[in-house]
């Protein structure tokens, strides 16, 4: 079994307190996990550590779909209440009164008394370990928990290692059968937040894309840009290092995927440089006032 942790400290934690595993992290940062080559993990039990932030599940997400990717036989989940609900003191586990600290990882596991053997004993527990959610699953249950309509909770797609993928059902005439396809349409793009003025207008989406030499360059687009034939957002597009498929699925996968997103996150977008509201806004940064 490989164990994945997000970064150094975690994983030398996890070194100490899974012995029985293979214990590694991407290289680049957990930010970047992308960078990292997956390939050698075809075939093997991948289990994911995230820490406790919404960083940490970020980073485990994306994780779990390249290691799917690259072919992983099964990729299971150590969410971080697995451990992080007790402490142990003076060798008795105790049952954590107060909520996890924001960003606990292994590396506190470790401070708070956890041993290799005490790990272990959890082991007999099928749930200790449960299926890391693929995308679809992920996206899915986040669209109900939203309350979308059901119409629009099951998005069909999900990022690869090497671009975006769309899932095409085709069912069989004389069986009835369905099968499931995933479809390549383009490199690596990211919709990384929801974007809107202060006055909550001009609606858009911070799109991430990474090129041919791994490089990442951020666009803020208008949502306006989807309303005509997608000219426009498709040239800026490819001027950033964006790859397409050719012919008409290509186009319109691209459309469907930005415009049905709903990233968690949501940003400012700001048309000029200058005061918005209690920020002071250039053109590469955003200064905050201090308080008091």
């Amino acid at each position: 079994m490989v164990l994945i942790t997000e970064g150094e400290k975690s994983r030398d934690a996890a070194a100490v307190l899974f012995p029985d595993m293979v214990v590694t992290t991407p290289a680049h940062g957990a930010k970047s996990p992308h960078l990292t080559d997956f390939a050698p993990l075809a075939g093997r039990v991948v289990v994911i550590a995230i820490d406790n932030d919404g960083a940490g599940q970020q980073f485990g997400d994306k994780v779990c779909d390249l290691v799917r990717t690259a072919g992983a036989d099964a990729v299971l989940h150590l969410p971080p209440d697995r451990l992080g609900a007790w402490r142990w003191q003076d060798g008795e586990k105790l049952l954590r009164d107060e909520p996890l600290p924001e960003g606990w990882d292994l590396a506190d596991a470790l401070e708070e008394g956890w041993t290799a053997e005490a790990v272990a004993a959890l082991y007999s527990d099928p749930a200790f370990l449960p299926p890391y959610r693929d995308a679809e699953e992920r996206e899915t249950l986040r669209r109900r928990e939203a309350g979308e309509p059901e119409e629009t909770t099951r998005w069909p797609f999900r990022l690869a290692a090497n671009g975006v993928e769309k899932r095409i059902e085709r069912a069989d005439k004389e069986t009835g059968m369905i099968t499931v396809e995933w479809r390549w349409f383009c490199s690596l793009l990211d919709v990384a937040a929801e974007t809107r003025s202060s006055d909550g207008e001009e609606w858009g989406r911070l799109l991430v894309v990474t090129d041919r030499d791994r490089r990442t360059k951020e666009w803020a687009m208008p949502m306006a840009m989807l309303a005509g034939d997608g000219t426009a957002y498709r040239e800026r597009l490819l001027s950033l290092g964006l790859v397409m498929a050719p012919g008409k699925f290509a186009r319109d996968a691209l459309h469907e995927y930005i415009s049905t997103a709903r990233p968690e996150v949501k940003a400012r977008c700001v048309g000029r440089v200058g005061w918005h509201v209690r920020s002071f806004t250039l053109s590469t940064l955003t200064v905050e006032p201090a308080h008091g």
